[in-house]
Order: structure tokens, then sequence, then C-alpha cells
């Protein structure tokens, strides 16, 4: 029986269905819901320990969009320690105030990061069942990379729209309780929304060239034949036209002798 070989195209479009999904899983998926859960998750520094006079800034807030203050600024009469005890105040005020601007903030968060978790399964399912030839996982590669382009579209408008502005609010309401703070000063002035806004879109146009590099090896004509069923040219497999004549009379009359008296014999 003929045996089809799997183009070169397909085996791309596996691999980077695998790679992607496992950066969807990992980074946008696991990640996300650790950020949005446990902000700090990564700020390994022990609290109080300001003896050796270096203050780390604490990570996470990424929805607030928080930059780094300096270190070694405190203002006059304040102790380092001090100062980034206030940054971490600042940093939860902000959080909090962008959460009383979008009450469902959090659970959105979580739900965007749950969809990546899904997608990417789907992914590595998919990516290994291109790999073993499977037809249904070139369509599911299609809908799944559609998906993703309609998600993340949809995403960043409603971070433009609803994110973004809640983001500035946020910052105006802290900024009036806290008038003299440094940290707030950098964030008003270095446009906290558009900073925001930039972030969102430069990473929805990343995800829809990943999708537009499977999507495209998935129309290629090779990836079509491969899963259409037909029998591919002898020139593509390297067998000879004995061969392919050969096998093709095979699958049409049920054996050598088959062929005679069906089809283009008859």
């Amino acid at each position: 029986m003929f045996l089809r070989k799997r183009p070169g195209t397909i085996t791309a479009a596996a691999v980077l269905n695998i790679v992607y999904g496992s950066l969807f899983l990992l980074c946008c998926g696991l990640n996300g819901l650790l950020q949005t859960f446990v902000p700090n998750a990564f700020d390994f520094e022990p609290k109080g320990a300001g003896a050796a006079g270096k203050s780390k800034e604490p990570k996470g807030a990424a929805s607030a969009g928080k930059s780094k203050q300096p270190r070694g600024t405190a203002s006059a009469g304040k102790p380092i320690e001090a100062e980034s005890a206030a940054s971490v105040d600042i940093a939860q005020e902000l959080d909090d105030e962008q959460e009383r601007q979008i009450p469902a903030f959090k659970s959105i968060q979580a739900g965007n990061a749950v969809v990546y978790i899904f997608i990417g399964i789907f992914m590595i399912v998919l990516g290994i069942g291109l790999i073993k030839m499977q037809g249904w996982a070139r369509w599911g590669t299609i809908g799944i990379w559609l998906f993703e382009i309609v998600f993340a579209i949809g995403y960043t408008a409603f971070a433009i729209i609803v994110v973004v502005p809640a983001a500035d609010r946020a910052l105006e309401i802290v900024a009036a309780k806290h008038p003299n703070d440094p940290e707030v000063a950098t964030l008003k002035s270095s446009g906290l929304g558009v900073f925001v806004a930039a972030g969102v879109v430069v990473g929805a146009v990343i995800e829809c060239a990943f999708a537009a590099s499977v999507l495209l090896l998935m129309i290629t004509r090779s990836a079509r034949t491969a899963f259409s069923g037909v029998t591919s040219e002898p020139w593509e497999t390297g067998e000879s036209w004995g061969e392919h004549r050969r096998d093709n009379d095979w699958d049409r009359g049920g054996g050598y002798g088959g062929g005679y008296g069906h089809g283009r014999y008859g």
C-alpha cells in the first residue's frame, strides 16, 4: 500500500504549534494567573532587609504599568527603607483603585489567562496530531489560530477602550492623594495609559504574526494535498513511475491484477 510522506510544511506547522502553544500555556496562561492573584510572587527579597542600603522595587501590578523608582533617590528626611515602603503602598493603591474603576478586572484577567491555558493545551495536542498526519489536526489548527486572532483583537480593543482610561483615572486619584510622591510623578510624566496601550497592541501584533505564519503553512498546496487523500506524484515521494502505477492499481482494484477491468484499464 502507498504510504504518504509528511511534507515539510506540516512538520514546520506542527513544531510551531507546539512551541507557540507552550509559550501561551506558560507565559500568558499560568504566569498570568500567578500575576493576577500573587502579584509579588517573584519578589524574593526578604522583608525588612534594608540594612545593606538597597531596596528593590516590588514586581507585579503589571496591569497598572508601573515604572521602577531610581534607587537611592529618597526624599529629604526619609530613609531608603521608608521610601521603599511608601512605594509598595503606592503600587497597592493603584491596583486597588483600578479594581474600583473596573470591579471585575481581576476576574477578567483570570479569565483571559484561563483562555490562554486552554489555547496552549489545544495547540500542543494539535501539533502532535499534525506530526501523526491526522486530518482533524489540520482543521483544528486552522480553527484555533483563527480564534486566537479574533481573541487577541477583541482583548486589545477592550484594553484600549476600558482598561487604559481606568488606569489613567486611577493614577489621577492616587496622585491627588500623594502629590509629592516621586514615583507617582514619574508615572504621570511617562504617560501610563500610553504605555499600557502600546504594550497591549504590540502583544496583539506578535500573536497575529504567530497565527499568520501557521495559517500560511496550513493552506499551502503540499499541506492540502497531504490531507486530501490524493496520492502524491512520484517526483514528490522519490518512487518510480512503475511503483506509483502499481500502488494506484492496487488501491483501485484490490491486488495487482485488480486494476484490469477497472478504471482506466476498463
